[in-house]
Formats: C-alpha cells, structure tokens, sequence
C-alpha cells in the first residue's frame, strides 16, 4: 500500500512538473492561450491532489498516537452497535431500536400522517410525547440529539458526569454511550 502512494505521488509530482514546465515555457515560447489554460488548469488540480494527499498522510494513525486514537474511536463505531433503549420504571430495557447504518431518526408518537422512526407512542407517557418530538442525527462519526420545539421538552442525563440538562430546541447536544434521554417522562438510554 505504501509502495502504490509513493508510485502515485511520483506520478502528481511528474505532471505537476510537466505542467508548470509548459506554462513558465510559454512566456519564451509562442504556444497558444489554449495550451498556456490546459497547463494552468492542470497544475491547480494536480496541486490540490498533491495538497489533498499530503493532509490524509499527515492524518494518518500510522503516523502519530493522536491519530491512532481517532482509528480506535472510528473502529469501535463502526464494530460496536449503537442502540436506543427503552427503559422502564425500574430501568429496565422494554424495548429497543437499533442505530445501525442510520444517519437520522424521528422520535416521536406515530399518527395517520406522520410515520416515525422511534415511536413512544405507547409508552405509559406516551401522551405527554409530541408527534416529532425530537430527531437523532449521525454526523462525523457522532450521535446528535436535537428537541424539535416539543411541548414538554427534552433533558440529558448524560454519562460523563451524572448530571440532568434540559435541552434547548433547535439546539443539539452531543450523545454519549451511557446517556439517558427523557422525551417528556419516558427514559431512553443511548448505548
């Protein structure tokens, strides 16, 4: 693999050369504007590939811990699922909605029109849980949670430090494994 990066950076090396070459060579030469644009144009893109690949080798998790540690993250994301679960009184799971290859779902209370993704409809507090109540967004390999303006709102109780935050509409909050949602007075935990 590093042999083929090396051969390619060879190569947009080469016709970065050859590019410039031929626009610096077209102020002592008489060539046309249309070889002098191509040539411009070709060393803009090559630049940016060579620009473009020299920041992916930087980032790259063989080349320093901090970046292994952002591989680790990546790797457990992508091999570890992520569940929203339903808990009860007693906190225990009653039902569960897997996360898996999702980038968005809406939590909410199913009705005739409107078809949502988690549905609490049923829950012993169903009724105090809005129709989109709020919506789970996979973004840059995190979970956001964001209250869609619901009547009785949205807290956080979140893993890290044990603590209960009342979530702002239209304000999303990062989720953590271990944080525990409270869509009106129904318990979600994120693991």
């Amino acid at each position: 693999m590093k042999r083929v990066r090396k051969i390619k950076a060879l190569l947009d090396m080469s016709i970065l050369l050859v590019a410039c070459m031929c626009v610096l060579s077209a102020r002592y030469f008489t060539l046309p504007e249309e070889v002098i644009y191509v040539g411009v144009v070709i060393v803009v893109l090559t630049g940016g590939v060579i620009l473009i690949e020299w920041q992916r080798r930087n980032n790259n998790p063989d080349n320093d811990s901090a970046s292994g540690i952002r591989q680790t993250k990546e790797y457990i994301h992508e091999h570890v699922a992520h569940e929203l679960m339903l808990l009860n009184e007693d906190d225990k799971p009653v039902k569960s909605w897997d996360l898996t290859g999702k980038i968005s779902m809406i939590i909410g209370r199913s009705n005739r029109d409107e078809e949502i993704d988690v549905d609490l409809g049923n829950c012993e507090y169903g009724a105090l849980v809005s129709i989109q109540h709020a919506v789970l967004n996979f973004s840059l390999d995190t979970w956001y949670l964001e209250d869609l303006g619901s009547e009785n709102g949205i807290k956080i109780k979140k893993a890290d430090d044990g603590n209960c935050y009342q979530v702002a509409s239209n304000r999303p909050v990062i989720l953590e494994t271990g944080d525990v949602i409270y869509i009106a007075r129904t318990k979600l935990l994120f693991t």
